[in-house]
C-alpha cells in the first residue's frame, strides 16, 4: 500500500510540474503578442517576471509593451510605436531594473536612451546610447546620430551615420 501511495505522489507531481507554465512560457507568450493586444502582453510578461523576476530581458520586453500603441520610437533600427503617455514612467523604471540586473548590456543602455529620446531630452540619450555603443552596440550609432542631428550638432551626426554604415553596410534604413 505504501509502495502505491509514493508512486501516485510521484505521478502526481511529476504531472503538476510538467504542465506548469514556466515563465520563459509566459514570455513568450507575451512578445508573441506584443503588437497585437498590448494589455494581455503586459499581462503574460508581467507573470513571467513574478516568476522569475531576475531575468532582464523580461523587464525589457514589458517595457516596449508599454510603449506599444501609435507615436515612432526607434530602437536600433527597429520602429516601435506609443500612444500611452502615461506608461512611460512604467517602462523606464523597467529599464532601470534591467539595467541593475544586467549592467553590462548594450541592450539596456540603448533602451534608456530610447526612453530619454522619447521624452525629448536628446542630450540624456545621447549618454545612454554612447553608453551602449562603448558596449558594442554598433546600432546605437544610428540612434546617437539621430539624437546629434535633433541638436543640429550635424558634424557629429553625419560622424555617427558614417560609423554606423561602417558596421551596416546593407542597412537600408540609414539612407535617406
Amino acid at each position: 500500500m505504501k509502495k502505491i501511495v509514493i508512486t501516485l505522489l510521484v505521478c502526481f507531481f511529476s504531472f503538476t510540474a510538467y504542465t506548469q507554465t514556466t515563465a520563459k512560457d509566459y514570455l513568450n507568450k507575451g512578445n508573441e503578442i506584443l503588437f497585437n493586444n498590448r494589455d494581455s502582453s503586459i499581462f503574460y510578461i508581467t507573470k513571467a517576471i513574478e516568476i522569475n523576476p531576475k531575468n532582464y530581458e523580461a523587464y525589457l520586453a514589458r517595457c516596449v509593451a508599454y510603449w506599444g500603441g501609435s507615436s515612432m520610437i526607434i530602437i536600433g533600427t527597429n520602429t516601435f510605436t506609443t500612444k500611452y503617455e502615461d506608461d512611460r514612467d512604467k517602462a523606464k523604471n523597467d529599464i532601470k531594473k534591467a539595467m541593475l540586473l544586467s549592467p553590462n548590456s548594450s541592450e539596456v543602455y540603448s533602451y534608456m536612451g530610447t526612453a530619454y529620446e522619447y521624452e525629448y531630452n536628446y542630450e540624456d540619450a545621447i549618454n545612454y546610447y554612447t553608453i551602449a555603443i562603448e558596449l558594442k552596440d554598433y546600432s546605437s550609432y544610428y540612434n546617437r546620430g539621430r539624437m546629434n542631428f535633433h541638436l543640429q550638432n550635424y558634424d557629429l551626426a553625419k560622424d555617427d551615420f558614417t560609423k554606423f554604415i561602417s558596421h551596416f553596410p546593407n542597412e537600408d534604413n540609414i539612407y535617406f
